[in-house]
């Protein structure tokens, strides 16, 4: 127990813990519940969408992302190829610390010829597929979207 005195009414009141010690401890507790991984935030990119297989996964430091991921504070990135009848897709994929960068990043990704975006919560995808038509590159990103993104089954 621990007495503090209490000038309205004049008398020592009973406290069960010091205020500094309460302090101390909410100040703990709160800390500890903010820290802990939370695993990826890049779901695993599946290895096969709509014909197309996935070659050479990589998962480069944040701070290797381009310029224009790195300024809107990516915080995992993952790049790969997807291989189909001697074509080739290049794919990046970032996980921000929130839908509003991801949504920025669509809006202001450059985007040259044969280079499709989008992007889905905090996750935001660069597809650059220079060999095929851009109706093919938005069908594959269509295709990656729905099978990426699924919500898990039970």
């Amino acid at each position: 127990m621990y007495h503090t005195f209490n000038p309205v009414s004049r008398r020592y009141d009973e406290n069960i813990m010091p205020p500094r010690f309460a302090f101390a401890l909410l100040v703990l507790l709160s800390l500890g519940s903010c820290g802990g991984d939370a695993g990826p935030a890049l779901p695993a990119l599946p290895m096969e969408v709509d014909g197309w297989k996935r070659a050479a996964l990589e998962y480069p430091p944040a701070a290797e992302a381009p310029e224009q991921a790195r300024a809107l504070g990516a915080r995992e990135w993952a790049r790969t190829r997807y291989l189909r009848n001697g074509e080739e897709l290049k794919l990046s994929a970032f996980a921000f610390g929130s839908e509003t960068a991801a949504f920025e990043a669509q809006q202001k990704w450059a985007r040259p010829r044969n280079v499709t975006t989008f992007y889905k919560g905090p996750l935001f995808v660069v597809c650059e597929a220079p060999t095929l038509t851009m109706t093919e590159t938005i069908a594959f990103t269509g295709a990656l979207e729905t099978e990426w993104l699924k919500p898990p089954t039970r």
